[in-house]
């Protein structure tokens, strides 16, 4: 089976890295780059049958090298924060660089968003991603073997797996970051669109963004969207009640606990009545951070496009941040003859 991709260019140490374009019969298409396991585009129609790139993006693989936001990329070893990058497996200490402040976080600055994937198999709806991630990578310990599968399937589903093993002990926890705007991706902001999440717990943070240990109720806040709420709204009613969790980032960025039994299972919905898409995520993994893209500030796009504040919104199934330090939250340990494996599916409609 061909693996050959359409060139992206090359990385600084002159390595090549290619676009792989998926395609379903309906037209739905999916540009993904070897490069950090990269969603370059992501083309969806709208109630008429026009289509546009409904991910936020670079045209160029330089701008993705030196992207601080992750767009699109997928994130390891550890998905979320860890406090003071301090790491406690198998009987031993490790200290991870701490990339984000005093913490770490998304696998540090050399994470798997910035590694060269080797691309496993390529068809015309169906991409193989394969990363060895050697002992000490970023100071994680074990030598773990990764692969990502996207699929774009003619039900309108880009479904991603994520598989893992290990030789000793460590932490795993694999995500996406794409950001994703419905009304297109240079088309302003998404405070209009409508968010739906299965959740009605969440773990509190402190303002460094770490949380608190605590698995909240939403209810009553302006967090909850376990019934729809056009995101704007909910935006400027937390804001002006002085709702710490809201105000503190400006927006949107928490871990929402999600309801449902193990396995497959309804995580959020995105809404945008201008072109009438619906996007529904589904996944295996137990909780959701959601980020609004509140700290955007003239982030240059594709096209042409200038991504400012709430420009588009990540939703990233995973694990709880800093599960190690926090004994209540579920596990990242990952150990020889485990294997990691979580799905994620995102499922394009029109209203």
């Amino acid at each position: 089976m061909s693996i050959a991709g359409k060139d992206f260019g090359k990385l600084p140490d002159g390595s090549a890295v290619s676009l792989y374009t998926l395609k379903n019969n309906n037209g739905l298409e999916a540009l993904i780059s070897n490069y950090g396991g990269i969603i370059v585009s992501l083309f969806a129609p709208d109630r008429n049958g026009a289509f546009a790139d409904v991910a936020l993006g670079f045209d160029s693989l330089e701008a993705y090298v030196k992207d601080a936001w992750f767009l699109g990329a997928v994130i390891g070893r550890c998905a979320g924060r860890i406090k003071a990058g301090k790491l406690r497996v198998g009987g031993k200490d490790y200290q991870l660089g701490c990339n984000f402040g005093e913490n770490h976080i998304h696998g540090g600055a050399g994470g798997f968003h910035r590694v060269l994937w080797e691309t496993e198999e390529f068809s015309g709806n169906r991409l193989v991603l394969r990363h060895f991630s050697p002992d000490g990578e970023e100071n994680y310990p074990g030598n773990v073997t990764v692969t990502v599968t996207y699929s774009l399937t003619d039900d309108d589903r880009l479904a991603l797996e994520y598989d893992a093993q290990t030789d000793a002990e460590t932490v795993v926890n694999l995500t996406n970051h794409s950001y994703f705007n419905l009304a297109g991706h240079s088309s302003g902001c998404v405070l209009s669109q409508v968010l739906t999440i299965n959740a009605k717990h969440f773990t509190p943070v402190h303002k460094n963004g770490l949380p608190t240990g605590e698995i909240a109720p939403l209810a009553g806040s302006s967090l909850d969207f376990s019934a729809p709420a056009n995101i704007g709204d909910a935006i400027k009613r937390g804001i002006e009640n002085n709702e710490e969790q809201m105000k503190a980032f400006g927006g949107i960025d928490q871990n929402y606990v999600l309801d449902g039994e193990e396995g497959m299972k309804f995580g959020a919905a995105l809404y945008d009545a201008g072109s009438g898409r619906h996007m529904d995520i589904f996944t295996t993994m137990p909780g959701m951070q959601v980020y609004a893209a509140n700290g955007f500030e003239g982030l240059k796009g594709k096209d042409g496009a200038v991504y400012l504040a709430y420009a588009g919104i990540a939703f990233e199934p995973q694990f709880f941040p800093d599960a190690l330090n926090n004994s209540n939250f579920p596990s990242t340990v990952l150990r020889p003859g485990e294997k990691y494996h979580n799905a994620t599916e995102y499922r394009f409609s029109t209203r």
